[in-house]
């Protein structure tokens, strides 16, 4: 029998106002992970370990506030998670849930998306230099533009001056 409490926690964790609360923590520490090699067994970066640490926080203080919610406990829920895993007749989209719910609270995997953040993040910093820069030379090239154009206005208008001047 599907758990009632593990499919609202579900649909809670698919739902915008929780998703959207690790889809800002990735945007907002992708940088860190621009340059941070594919997963390998050698050491890391500390500061990819910390960032870790703090993103187990948010998603700890996020579940756990909306636990609060319904009036059940963390530990309750992890519980009850761990008990209807252990049932063999589990619903598919429960299955993924409690799949990505582990899956949430693993280093190599929270790696893995944020080395995809930080590519994306470099990425779209190139793009957004490569746009500024040919803005900026586009910009040059309409201003050189405009000048020869002031000066042409300029030069016939001074020769028609001249010529008005010695009629």
């Amino acid at each position: 029998m599907p758990s009632e409490l593990i499919k609202t926690v579900a649909d809670y964790c698919w739902s915008h106002n929780f998703l959207d609360v690790f889809h800002k923590f990735f945007a907002d520490h992708a940088h860190a992970f621009e340059t941070a090699p594919e997963m390998c067994s050698g050491e890391h970066d500390m500061e990819y370990y910390s960032l870790f640490q703090l993103y187990l926080k948010v998603y700890e203080d996020t579940l756990t506030s909306y636990l609060e919610s319904l009036d059940c406990s963390i530990h309750d829920f992890y519980k009850e998670v761990r008990e209807y895993d252990e049932n063999a007749d589990i619903e598919p989209y429960l299955k993924t849930f409690i799949h990505c719910l582990l899956a949430s609270a693993d280093y190599e995997s929270f790696y893995k998306v944020m080395v995809r953040e930080g590519r994306k993040s470099a990425y779209n910093k190139s793009r957004s230099i490569a746009i500024a820069n040919a803005k900026a030379e586009s910009k040059t090239r309409d201003d050189a533009k405009d000048s020869d154009y002031a000066k042409n206005t300029e030069s016939k208008t001074d020769t028609y001056a001249d010529n008005e001047t010695k009629k």
